[in-house]
C-alpha cells in the first residue's frame, strides 16, 4: 500500500523499500524525535495532509514497517536506547543522592517513568463558548442597577489645580511656611 504519492526507490534501506520516498522520511523523521505535523511537512507533504498523516498511517502494516524500521536505524546510527538510557539515568540518581540534591533525584525518577512510558503528559484546547450560560445568568440576577454619582461643578480639572506657589489647603505661600504668610519668615512683603 504506497499512499506517498511518490514510487518507493531501490536505495532505500532494506525494510524502508516498501514505501514512498517521503513516506520513508517521514519515519525517519518521527524515530528522530521530530514532531508528526512537522515531520511531514519536511518530508514533502502539505500543511494540510501533515496534519492527518499519523492518524492516516496508523493502520498501514507498510507504514508500522517501516516505523520499526527507522527506529531500528536511528538507534543504530546514535547507539543509544531505552536500556542505555535507563543506565545513563540510573547513574544521575546516584550522583544527585550523593550531592544531597532531592530534587534533581526527583526530576531524574520523573524522567525515568517517562521514558518507561508510565508518564503520559497530553494537552487538549477545548473552545467553550458561555455566551447561553451569560445570558441565563443574566435572566437569573435580572436588570442590574446603575449607580447614580453626585458630580460637582467645582471639582478639580487635573490640570494646573496646585502651584508651587499654593500650600495643600490652597492658600498662598511664598516660601515662607506659613499660610497666608507673605516673605521668608512669614510677615507681610
Amino acid at each position: 500500500m504506497n499512499h506517498g504519492g511518490d514510487p518507493p526507490d531501490a536505495a532505500a534501506p532494506e525494510g524502508l523499500g516498501t514505501v514512498s520516498k517521503r513516506r520513508r522520511d517521514y519515519a525517519l523523521l518521527l524515530a528522530q524525535g521530530v514532531p508528526s505535523a512537522e515531520a511531514a511537512r519536511r518530508s514533502g507533504f502539505s500543511p494540510s495532509y501533515a496534519k492527518k498523516l499519523k492518524r492516516h498511517t496508523k493502520d498501514d502494516r507498510s507504514m508500522q514497517a517501516a516505523f520499526a524500521q527507522a527506529e531500528a536505524i536511528v538507534k543504530e546510527v546514535a547507539q543509544y536506547d531505552v536500556t542505555a538510557a535507563f543506565a545513563e539515568i540510573a547513574e544521575f540518581i546516584e550522583f544527585a543522592k550523593a550531592r544531597k540534591n532531592p530534587m534533581a533525584v526527583f526530576k531524574a525518577v520523573e524522567l525515568k517513568a517517562r521514558l518507561a512510558g508510565l508518564l503520559i503528559e497530553r494537552r487538549e484546547i477545548v473552545t467553550v463558548d458561555i455566551t447561553g450560560a451569560l445570558e441565563d445568568a443574566r435572566r437569573r440576577v435580572g436588570p442590574l442597577p446603575t449607580l447614580a454619582l453626585p458630580v460637582s461643578d467645582d471639582r478639580p480639572t487635573g490640570k494646573g489645580t496646585r502651584s508651587k506657589n499654593r500650600s495643600p489647603s490652597g492658600q498662598n505661600d511664598d516660601g515662607g511656611g506659613v499660610p497666608g504668610g507673605g516673605g521668608p519668615i512669614g510677615g507681610t512683603a
